[in-house]
């Protein structure tokens, strides 16, 4: 039975899709695309029914698929990052229901630690990780504070972040210390990818008054840590599973 399949497509490096998500790629006859995962995956895609997601009403979307479905043709969105973070097609997936299938990718804010080595939680004195969006959060509540969202023992992931550089920090320094660490990941996976690492100190300084577009900025804030090398820690965990096995 032919599906719809909304694709994690992970950050933007090719090789960051999952084998799984490739092949369906390749087995989908139609594929809806955001810009610039057409010419990531170009040849994926070339030869294929193809269109810019955004360049059409849900009506016409939605006529396309059942027409497409019908005659036993799959089709797939292709999804910057995961489906779980980035995804503005819940009504497609609600309006289809069991034709649709959802595969996940690597996330940005995943991509970004890895590529600079550090760890969300590194130590016991992170307590939970918050995700926002501040674009969509201007929009549905036009006035709020980041603090309500955070405080000192909370990693802050922020996507599509469209507030300045300047008011984030003085609005993070309510909540965090100027030696809190902050990552500012732009245009990650791409060809021009910057990635700048610092505190909320320097973090003006290092990027510089360089404008950054909301859609392709992912910002890390908090007690971000080096990889631990706790010997200790390895070697406790490895006698305690052996005295599981003997018990």
């Amino acid at each position: 039975m032919a599906k719809l399949y909304l694709v994690g497509c992970g950050p933007g490096d090719r090789e960051l899709i999952t084998k799984k998500g490739e092949n369906i790629l390749k087995n989908s006859e139609i594929i809806f695309y955001f810009p610039p995962f057409d010419k990531i995956f170009a040849d994926v895609i070339q030869n294929k029914e193809s269109y810019f997601y955004f360049d059409f009403k849900f009506e016409d979307i939605k006529n396309i698929i059942e027409k497409a479905l019908k005659e036993d043709k799959n089709v797939s969105f292709m999804v910057p990052g995961d489906f779980s973070i980035f995804s503005p097609f819940s009504s497609f997936i609600n309006y289809f229901n069991e034709k649709t299938e959802i595969i996940s990718g690597i996330g940005f804010f995943n991509y970004l630690a890895a590529r600079v080595k550090k760890l969300l939680n590194p130590s016991s004195t992170v307590n939970q990780i918050t995700i926002l969006n501040t674009k969509v959060l201007k929009e549905k509540l036009k006035y709020f504070k980041l603090a309500d969202f955070t405080n000192f023992t909370t990693t802050m992931i922020i996507y599509m972040n469209d507030i300045q550089l300047s008011e984030l920090k003085t609005e993070l320094l309510k909540v965090y210390n100027k030696n809190t660490a902050i990552l500012i990941g732009y245009k990650l996976a791409l060809e021009n990818e910057e990635i700048f690492v610092g505190n909320l100190g320097n973090i003006e300084e290092i990027v510089n008054k360089r404008e950054l577009n909301p859609k392709f900025t992912t910002i890390i804030i908090g007690e971000i840590g080096q990889l631990p090398s706790n010997i200790e820690w390895w070697d406790n965990k490895v006698d305690e599973i052996r005295r599981g096995k003997d018990s």
